[in-house]
C-alpha cells in the first residue's frame, strides 16, 4: 500500500504474477525495485509510473533489497547476495549461515551503512545479525549460539533473538531491529 502524509491509503501496484512482493526499496529519482519472493525476480517502477521487469530467473527465492551509497542495487538469494542491474545479476557474497532450505527461511533482509558495510538478518538460520565489512563476515549482534531465544544483555554477543527480520538504520545512526519470534523492536 501507498499511505500519503495525510493517512490515505490506496494499493500502489499489484504484482503481475504468482510471486508475492517481499521487499521494496526506493531510489533518490524515485525509483522504486520490487522483489517477489516466488517467482524469483525484481520489478522496477520508475518516476513515470512504468513498469518493468527488473532482473529475473534467480537461482532461489528474491528477498530483501538495499541500495549502497552508490545507489548499486543488491539483494539476498538463499545464502547468497547479488549486485543487480537491469538484466541481470552477479555473485557479490555467500553467506556462511546458509539457509537450511530453499524457502522463505533463512536470511531475508540486508541494510548498508554510511560506509558501506553490509548487515544481514539471518531470520531463523542463526538468529543473529551479520556484518560484511571489506569481504569479511562476522556476527556483528547475537548470541553465539545461534539458537533463538529472549536474552537481554546490553553486549551484542549476550543478546538473544527468535527470528530477527526486518532491519534499518535511522537518522540518528542505530540500527533498529525487528524480532517478531520474541514480539519485538529492538
Amino acid at each position: 500500500h501507498k499511505i500519503t502524509q495525510a493517512g490515505v491509503s490506496s494499493v500502489f501496484w499489484t504484482s503481475p504474477d504468482t510471486g508475492h512482493p517481499f521487499d521494496i526499496i526506493i531510489a533518490s529519482d524515485d525509483t522504486k525495485y520490487i522483489s517477489l519472493l516466488e517467482t524469483k525476480r525484481i520489478m522496477k517502477i520508475d518516476a513515470s509510473g512504468i513498469e518493468t521487469e527488473y532482473a529475473a530467473n534467480f537461482p532461489d527465492y528474491v528477498k530483501g533489497l538495499a541500495l549502497d551509497s552508490n545507489e548499486s542495487l543488491y539483494t539476498i538469494s538463499f545464502d547468497k547476495i547479488y549486485t543487480v542491474s537491469q538484466g541481470s545479476y552477479q555473485l557479490w557474497y555467500v553467506l556462511t549461515c546458509g539457509s537450511v532450505s530453499s524457502s522463505e527461511s533463512g536470511p531475508r533482509r540486508i541494510i548498508f551503512d554510511k560506509e558501506d558495510n553490509a548487515y544481514v538478518s539471518t531470520f531463523d538460520t542463526t538468529h543473529q545479525i551479520l556484518k560484511i565489512q571489506n569481504g569479511n563476515e562476522s556476527v556483528f549482534i547475537g548470541h553465539p549460539d545461534g539458537v533463538a531465544g529472549y536474552q537481554y544483555n546490553k553486549y551484542p554477543s549476550g543478546i538473544k533473538y527468535s527470528s530477527p527480520d526486518g532491519i534499518t538504520f535511522g537518522p540518528d545512526g542505530n540500527l533498529y531491529i525487528a524480532d517478531p519470534g520474541n514480539y519485538k523492536l529492538r
